[in-house]
């Protein structure tokens, strides 16, 4: 189905170019061609969601290591300079660089 609801159909012997060029972005562009999906039971998880410091996850080994081993699946996101202050954002316009007061082990990840 095409972004207007159409349903379009596309074959390797009818648009040989354009299947190969959609074929190498491995399903990318919602378009996957001759795969076989096998379908699982549904897992009921626990989502949980909870911010850390850079230093205390990313930075610490031990740390990483039971937060991957320990869950099913994880998700870990960093928006970078989310503690940056007003003061060190007015030098990066003023300068075009990141004050040295700035550390990225003190930003927040978001896990999930």
């Amino acid at each position: 189905m095409d972004a207007l609801g159409r349903l379009r159909k596309f074959t390797m012997e009818r648009q040989p170019d354009l299947m190969r060029a959609l074929s190498l972005n491995l399903g990318t562009f919602g378009i996957m061609y001759d795969i076989t999906i096998r379908v699982e039971p549904a897992i009921k998880v626990k989502v949980e969601n909870f911010f850390a410091k850079v230093g205390d996850i990313m930075l610490n080994q031990t740390n990483l290591k039971q937060q991957v081993e320990g869950n099913l699946f994880g998700e870990i996101s960093w928006f970078p300079f989310n503690t940056i202050t007003a003061d060190e954002e007015a030098e990066y316009i003023r300068t075009g660089k990141v004050s040295d007061t700035w550390s990225a082990a003190e930003d927040y990840l978001w896990i999930r």
